[in-house]
């Protein structure tokens, strides 16, 4: 059977067509908050890292129009009670000796700062274990006691939630000890602090990682000033070999030789060798938080993002040098919104790009038969196995508009099978009467291939280049329409080029043919739209220069 025949016959054989789903827009969401209490009198109270819809009610005294002294603070969300507070608000903001009963009935009780339990606390989970010891911003995190539910207990240091150096006690009396998280026979001392070193500026030579080293071996220095055991009461500051600054930050928890145990909330900023900043922007609870920017050597904002305790929560904006928009997203909670975002080109031209997701819609990707299946492997690529010689044709229903300019692309790469099988882009789907398709073999060849009302259209015959990469290697694949000409591209040259007849649909997709296993990542559409109409498609704001 020649390839042509061969390749027909494949073509018309599939397994699967999947859809995918838009999400809708939010503003960031969560963030400190002064609210209005429901009480007698409208009372104030800060409260940190709330989200939209939380409502506060307040029993107790009210001070310049803040709640005051001892009482208890109720907080709903949405009109359902999450948690309560019993204890002591100072200006406004829980602050003292309290107890915090949440809606699961875990209870943290002790010291509270700036709203949060941060202190020595005991924590009695809903669950019935229990934990006594030092917490930051309700993390348990410093030396404590964990006890399990049968009596087992860690004793030692915890960071981020987590035994990290200490002992294991079983209720049999049988011990076992771990360092930095691993098994050892004997854990090194921990909790002991040269008392010595407070109030007084300690300097310590680091590496890339953060680790202590010797002077001629340092990346960088530290500055900073403890008020207690592991406390800094002051930024820290970093500089450069040659003293030059290189960053401040804002701790409330260092270990001098661990920086694993580092527990950053605050603001922070660094700098460029040659003294311009770098990046500036803000923790909470360990994580990015807030707005973060970031420039260049000339001082050029380049990036602009917006994260909700370390996700990406809001604006996503890349710059020019020269201050115009590169590209701009926007994340509610970590989802990119519509899985869309903008990029713009220093020509004028605006693309709305959307890059597919494998992981993210792996229930969509993935498949399994008798005949063949598809995996998205920890890479983030999708895996496609075909046992028998047929096709596959798999499709999360990414969709481009055949009125616009656009550009399909992604790399693909066989694993395993014989040469002549082709695999590649498919486009323009309706169904399978109508569509097209741009494939290459690892013999070197490629072909433009598709049907129109069920007629066999042959745009390009197989055709030889020296452009496909040898066996194993990936290849990316470009489609791009620009007006009438629809133009065909492998690893950046292009191969060829067709008139565009008119749209046989509007779905992209992948196919692989023939007994093998073949491996697809970074797949993406762009769609290249006047203003106006991309404004039509794309419900989120639209930013202008920067300031």
């Amino acid at each position: 059977m020649s390839l042509k025949a061969n390749y027909i016959s494949l073509a018309n054989c599939i397994f699967g067509l999947l859809l995918a789903l838009c999400m809708p827009v939010f503003s960031q969401s969560i963030q400190d908050q002064w609210l209005s209490c429901k009480a007698d009198s409208d009372a104030l109270a800060f409260e940190p890292l709330c989200t939209k819809g939380t409502q506060l009610k307040w029993s107790g005294e009210v001070q310049n129009g803040k709640a005051q002294g001892q009482g208890i603070m109720e907080k709903f969300h949405d009109g359902r009670l999450i948690s309560t507070y019993f204890g002591s608000y100072v200006e406004g903001i829980a602050q003292g000796q309290g107890r915090l009963l949440l809606s699961d009935n875990t209870v943290y009780e002790g010291e509270f700062s700036k709203g949060q339990p941060s202190g020595i606390m005991e924590i009695r989970f809903f669950n019935g274990e229990k934990y006594r010891g030092r917490v930051i911003n309700f993390s348990m995190h410093g030396q404590g006691e964990y006890e399990y539910l049968d009596s087992s207990r860690f004793e030692g240091l915890m960071v981020n939630d987590k035994p990290y150096t200490g002992k294991y006690v079983h209720k049999t009396g049988q011990v076992k000890f771990i360092e930095k998280t691993a098994p050892v026979k004997k854990a090194s001392s921990i909790g002991l602090f040269d008392s010595s070193l407070i109030g007084k500026p300690v300097i310590s030579y680091l590496d890339e990682m953060g680790r202590i080293v010797k002077s001629k071996n340092a990346a960088s220095l530290r500055q900073v000033v403890f008020d207690s055991s592991l406390l800094p009461v002051t930024e820290a500051e970093f500089m450069y070999p040659n003293r030059l600054k290189k960053a401040v930050e804002r701790y409330l928890y260092l270990d001098l030789e661990d920086p694993l145990q580092t527990y950053r909330d605050g603001t922070f900023v660094t700098y460029h060798p040659n003294g311009r900043m770098m990046s500036e922007g803000s923790y909470r609870r360990n994580r990015l938080h807030g707005i973060m920017k970031e420039y260049d050597e000339q001082g050029n904002l380049i990036r602009h993002s917006v994260f909700s305790i370390g996700t990406p929560d809001g604006d996503f904006v890349e710059y020019y040098p020269d201050g115009e928009v590169k590209s701009y997203a926007y994340f509610e909670m970590g989802e990119l919104v519509e899985e869309k975002f903008l990029e713009l080109d220093k020509a004028g031209r605006q693309s709305l790009v959307r890059k597919e997701n494998f992981a993210r819609h792996k229930d969509l990707w993935e498949h399994s038969s008798d005949l063949s299946g598809s995996e998205v492997l920890d890479t983030g690529s999708l895996m496609v196995k075909v046992r028998q010689n047929g096709s596959l044709f798999r499709s999360n229903m990414m969709e481009v508009d055949p009125k616009s300019d656009y550009c399909i692309s992604a790399w693909v790469r066989k694993v395993k099978g014989e040469d002549i099988f082709p695999y590649g882009l498919v486009f323009e789907f309706s169904d399978w009467d109508n569509y097209m398709e741009f494939l290459i073999s690892d013999n070197g060849s490629f072909i433009v291939y598709g049907k129109r009302d069920g007629q066999d259209m042959f745009l390009t015959d197989w055709q030889q280049t020296d452009f496909v990469k040898p066996p194993g290697e990936s290849n990316h694949l470009e489609v791009k329409k620009t007006g009438n000409s629809l133009n065909y591209f492998i690893n950046g040259e292009q191969v060829g080029a067709t008139r565009f007849k008119g749209s046989t649909g509007n779905q992209v997709g992948i196919l692989v043919g023939g007994k093998g296993e073949y491996e697809f990542n970074r797949l993406i559409v762009r769609e290249y739209l006047p203003a106006a109409e991309m404004m039509g498609k794309r419900n989120a704001p639209f930013l202008v220069k920067a300031e």
